[in-house]
């Protein structure tokens, strides 16, 4: 009776290579046939030499009563294995090659996650009545901009994407969302396109409110310095990290995540990640693919800013769309959430920029204005912009 739901949560590989996976690689043959699986029919499919390791079992285990303990014994058993493996291969590397492959070997052992949770519609029902009748409300990301937060409602496992045209904005939007997040969650910008010390003086100019071009000369104030003083006291214990990244692969950013225990973490961007593929569009599918299952699998929140295509030569800059994401069309399918930042009028850089959620899976579509600071390279929440493209869903923010 319980021989489907065993196999939703158990592969052959996870008895080791003896008598046991025999067994149960003939339980599923067994079952792919809708055959019943006794010890009878067992031994049929098995083979007889296998009579009386079927009649140990039986005894060893009389009943199925607790068999999903079982389970969990078994697979906990067979990672500790696969895990114990995996970094015997790093231990005994002889390049460094083969160490980084035993490392994302261990990483990914730590992020699967074979639980299948199937929940019938009775304990639906009861798990919303509990989750409503508690009246807590539920901890979605806090952007720290007003208007974003009450509308763009992303929680745990979620992937975001952040687009823009070239010098939109996007690396300086995402540092001052992360520094806002961080509040509550712990967090990671990936960088692999600007300097750490570059993303931190924007970021101290953002915070501590100082000015950019006296940062970019080094002619900060004596009362600039007791401010940058009183920010490092603030922001102790912070959980923030800035991660120069040239050259990484989502294989590495996923095992750096884990080891730092990341609640969020930002990739700036995606297309510079390392990726296979014998082309930019399938290694960029596969770059996209890959960080949707980081994110599912181990409840990190992936936020990824990307490129956008150029528009032809010639032309402004139009009004983007989730198709303008730059050399694949699976980073639309596979972002639970895009943003799209763009400037409101090309010929003033230092002006007004939109933020356009394109995609949110759970919530409204529509325009925000964001009005740009330069002398401390932050955005801040001017007013919502309901004018509608003629591309885009109609009904704007109310």
């Amino acid at each position: 009776d319980i021989v489907g739901e065993v196999m939703l949560r158990l592969q052959p590989e996870d008895f080791g290579s003896g008598e046991l996976r025999s067994l149960y690689e003939a339980c599923c043959r067994l079952f792919a046939r809708m055959t019943p699986v006794d010890p009878v029919t067992l031994v049929a499919e098995a083979g007889g030499a296998y009579g009386q390791t079927v009649q140990e079992i039986l005894e060893v285990t009389p009943t199925a009563a607790n068999w999903e303990a079982y389970v969990d014994a078994l697979r906990d058993g067979a990672q500790l294995l696969r895990l114990r493996q995996a970094a015997l291969a790093v231990t005994t590397a002889a390049t460094l090659d083969d160490a980084r492959k035993g490392a994302e070997r261990v990483s990914a052992l730590l992020a699967n996650r074979r639980d299948i949770r199937i929940v019938p519609i009775q304990q639906g029902i009861r798990e919303f009545y509990d989750r409503q009748a508690d009246c807590k409300p539920p901890d979605y990301l806090k952007w720290g901009i007003g208007p974003l937060d009450d509308v763009l409602k992303i929680s745990g496992g979620r992937f975001v994407i952040i687009g823009g045209y070239p010098s939109a904005g996007k690396t300086m939007l995402a540092s001052q969302l992360a520094y806002n997040i961080s509040q509550s969650r712990r967090v990671g910008i990936f960088s692999l396109e600007t300097d750490d010390w570059d993303l931190y003086d924007r970021l101290v100019a953002q915070v501590a409110h100082i000015p950019y071009d006296a940062i970019q000369a080094h002619h900060l104030s004596p009362d600039d310095f007791t401010t940058v003083a009183a920010m490092g006291n603030a922001v102790d214990g912070r959980p923030l990290d800035i991660i120069p990244g040239a050259g990484l692969s989502v294989a590495d950013i996923q095992a750096v995540s884990l080891s730092r225990h990341y609640e969020v973490i930002f990739i700036d961007y995606i297309q510079l990640l390392e990726g296979r593929g014998k082309d930019r569009f399938e290694t960029v599918t596969n770059i996209s693919l890959d960080l949707h299952r980081l994110a599912v699998r181990t409840g990190i929140t992936v936020i990824g800013l990307a490129q956008l295509s150029r528009p032809e030569k010639g032309k402004k800059n139009p009004v983007p769309t989730r198709s303008s994401l730059r050399e694949s069309g699976q980073l639309e399918q596979d972002a639970d959430a895009i943003m799209l930042l763009y400037l409101d009028d090309e010929d003033l850089p230092d002006g007004d920029r939109i933020l356009k959620v394109a995609k949110q899976k759970n919530g409204p579509l529509g325009f925000f204005r964001l009005g740009f600071y330069p002398k401390h390279m932050c955005f801040y929440s001017k007013a919502r912009h309901y004018e509608m493209p003629p591309e885009s869903v109609k009904g704007p923010f109310k």
